[in-house]
């Protein structure tokens, strides 16, 4: 079994605002763009203001990428998330999971342990890696956006049901590349075959983000990555795609679902969740 981060190499969540600071302070606070340089992304800042908006509320949330991760945010810095059987709660640095066998425990103390005489799930270690280190959403987003190029507004009325403003932003070749070979040598020590043949020539990657029109928060998020591979045991040419998309719901209303004990050991008040 893969050797879990740390508790040391796991990043504190601080509030939200902070964690944005630094990504919207071009948008927000940084001197006027340089005439030279041209207009300045009006897409980019679009999508940091909602980013923003996001943030300031209570909101559920959805990633859809290895594992499927559904969770509650709410500010300054409390985040909730589930993978499978596993739940986790999570402010600053108090962080506690909860496991099939219904018990809140510290990250370290689910590894290796069985449930009812069964072994633990095969990729438990990177279950329980996914869920300790993650951040808020809009966070997640705002660092794939400080990696994107210039972005352009898309013609797309309604995503998710909502009236929708949709952006699009290319990745730059270089830092794709680099993220895909990344992504391909954890595939392998996973066991995954490695591609025999990588046609660098055909790699596109993007994030497109849709931001509601009525209410300014993020709707969705959606990170793709392609490129055509020759795998030795085919030997022949297809596709390798890696997407992850984030979908965001229940803006200001979005409860954390916690028992009053696990709220207590977080520093909450009592929240009278079960």
């Amino acid at each position: 079994m893969r050797r879990r981060t740390g508790p040391s190499a796991r990043p504190v969540l601080r509030p939200l605002a902070a964690a944005l600071a630094a990504a919207v302070s071009a948008s927000a606070g940084a001197a006027p763009p340089d005439p030279a340089l041209g207009a300045p992304d009006s897409a980019s800042a679009a999508v940091r203001k909602a980013l923003e908006a996001t943030a300031a509320r209570p909101y559920a949330y959805a990633v859809d990428g290895r594992f499927k991760r559904t969770g509650a945010f709410q500010p300054p810095d409390v985040l909730t998330a589930r993978i499978g059987a596993y739940r986790s709660a999570r402010r600053g640095d108090r962080f506690l999971v909860k496991g099939p066998e219904g018990v809140w425990k510290t990250p370290g103390e689910h590894l290796g342990e069985t449930v009812a005489g069964k072994p633990p799930p095969k990729d438990l270690a990177d279950m329980i890696r996914v869920i300790e280190t993650a951040e808020p959403p809009p966070a997640l987003v705002a660092e794939r956006l400080d990696l994107a190029e210039r972005g352009t507004e898309e013609a797309e009325p309604t995503t998710n049901g909502a009236p929708c403003r949709t952006f699009l932003f290319p990745f730059p070749k270089d830092a794709l590349r680099r993220i895909v070979e990344e992504q391909m040598e954890k595939e392998a020590a996973r066991g995954d075959p490695k591609p025999e043949t990588v046609r660098w020539e055909t790699l596109r990657g993007h994030l497109r983000v849709y931001v509601d029109r009525r209410s300014g928060a993020l709707v969705r998020a959606v990170e793709t990555r392609t490129v055509r591979v020759v795998l030795k045991a085919k030997g022949e040419e297809s596709t390798y795609r890696n997407q992850m998309a984030i979908d965001f719901t229940e803006h200001g209303t979005a409860a954390l679902e916690l028992p009053d004990e696990v709220a207590a050991r977080l520093g909450l008040e009592k929240r009278g969740s079960t």
